[in-house]
């Protein structure tokens, strides 16, 4: 019995042992699952503590950018307000400028038309009392000329009527007096034994020592009708033609079918002129040849007084010699005129120049061949400038004229009278004894027109 109660206590506390070790698992577990759901829970504190972070971080940098882009937009406000006033400056600066300067432009406008005003009455006062008939056609011209753009001719130019005051030898050279070919520093007997082959004299200067304008013209008065180049020269006209281009009616001729045109070298032999005095075919080709861009190539080396002292020869001495003896030849067609003992005025043209009193006291002598126009406007619109000097030549016969070459001329209108080289141009004076000298004011210019008469080496 005793055992049998023993056992039933022990079974009775081993039953509560296993209650207790039941009931003690049951706890574990139930604190098991409390940590674990503390840990889920701090876990999940954790990553909402992270993700709170990161919204906070996320915050903190769109509020950082949001604060910059309004910092920049205020930056940029205050850059565009400052801009804006300095443009509203800027424009009541230029806005003042303007103003100023148009204040300027008109007191400068009004200033003009007053002085347009006084010189107006001063041309006026000129034209009611020219000092002379020279005056008076002085003025006309230039009152022409300031409504007419095509009368005035542009002195960029370098036309055969100028001349350059420093060209002339003041006084009269003994060397001039020796003669042309002793001047070419040639020996005149050699020299005519080479003109003997006349025209082919010319073309071997010409290919040996011209230049490719000289050559051009050569070709062009040698092998070419008269108008029949494309080419232009003195201010864009072309030989032998009228202004327009058109062919020059004195340089037609008719062919053996009917047909008009251009002269060519044989008809300028057959001319009339050419045929009086006996002109060869060497002398009209010379003449022609000096009314071309190659006249400058015989009047420099005359005009280079080194060249002469060092004893060089001029590189075109039968094309000179040729075109001397053909002015020469001329005066007998001169002689048969019915000008031939009657006053011609002719006129030779220098601009931006004052005489020098040497010339004016002694003359001058032109070591060139020495072009001058019966045409006063011609020499007019070529010596135009502020101080313009107009040489008359008052020829008194035809014995101290230079030829009409008008006749051969490559630009006819010209009215060419051409002197011979190493003419002495001496001023002719008054009863005073005093040169004969106008200075003329016409308009803007001022015209000193002096007397001469030419002597002929």
């Amino acid at each position: 019995m005793k055992v049998q109660l023993d056992l039933l206590v022990a079974k009775a506390r081993l039953t509560e042992v296993r209650q207790r070790l039941d009931t003690l698992a049951s706890y574990q577990i139930a604190e098991g699952r409390k940590r674990q759901d503390i840990e889920d829970a701090l876990v999940q504190h954790a990553q909402e503590l992270r993700h709170i972070e990161e919204n906070r971080t996320a915050l903190l940098r769109d509020h950082s950018r949001k604060v910059k882009l309004w910092e920049d937009q205020e930056e940029e406000r205050k850059r565009e307000q400052a801009e804006e006033q300095v443009r509203v400056q800027l424009e009541k600066e230029l806005e003042k400028q303007r103003r100023t300067e148009e204040a300027e432009q008109e007191r400068i406008r009004k200033d003009h038309l007053r002085a347009r005003l006084k010189k107006e009455r001063e041309w006026a006062a000129q034209r009611r009392k020219p000092k002379s008939s020279m005056h008076k056609e002085l003025l006309d011209w230039v009152a022409r000329s300031r409504n007419d753009q095509a009368v005035s001719i542009s002195v960029a130019s370098t036309p055969r009527f100028v001349m350059d005051v420093k060209e002339l030898i003041t006084g009269r050279p003994l060397e001039a007096a020796r003669g042309v070919f002793y001047y070419m520093c040639v020996d005149e007997d050699d020299l005519r034994v080479q003109m003997v082959n006349g025209i082919s004299q010319i073309e071997n200067e010409i290919n040996a020592y011209g230049t490719d304008v000289d050559r051009e013209c050569l070709d062009y008065v040698l092998h070419h009708e008269a108008g029949s180049s494309c080419l232009t020269f003195q201010n864009g006209l072309k030989r032998d033609c009228d202004e327009h281009g058109t062919l020059m009616a004195e340089r037609q001729t008719i062919d053996e079918n009917g047909q008009t045109k251009g002269m060519m070298l044989a008809d300028f032999v057959a001319h009339p002129t050419a045929q009086t005095c006996a002109l060869k075919p060497a002398h009209v080709v010379a003449l022609r040849l000096y009314t071309t861009a190659a006249y400058a190539s015989m009047n420099a080396p005359l005009r280079d007084e080194k060249r002469f002292a060092s004893g060089q020869r001029h590189p075109l001495p039968a094309t000179v010699a040729f075109l001397r003896d053909a002015l020469a030849k001329l005066r007998q067609v001169a002689a048969q005129s019915d000008m031939a003992n009657e006053e011609v005025l002719l006129y030779r043209g220098m601009r931006d120049v004052v005489l020098p009193e040497g010339f004016l006291e002694h003359g001058g002598t032109e070591l060139a061949p020495m072009s001058t126009t019966t045409e006063l406007t011609m020499a007019t619109q070529y010596a135009m400038s502020k101080n313009a000097v107009l040489l008359r030549f008052r020829t008194k016969n035809f014995m101290v004229r230079g030829p009409d070459i008008s006749w051969v001329s490559a630009f006819p209108d010209e009215g060419e009278h051409l002197f011979p080289p190493l003419c002495y141009l001496e001023p002719q004076r008054d009863t005073n004894g005093k040169p004969k000298l106008e200075i003329l004011p016409v308009d803007d210019y001022t015209f000193q027109v002096l007397d001469l008469e030419a002597h002929f080496s």
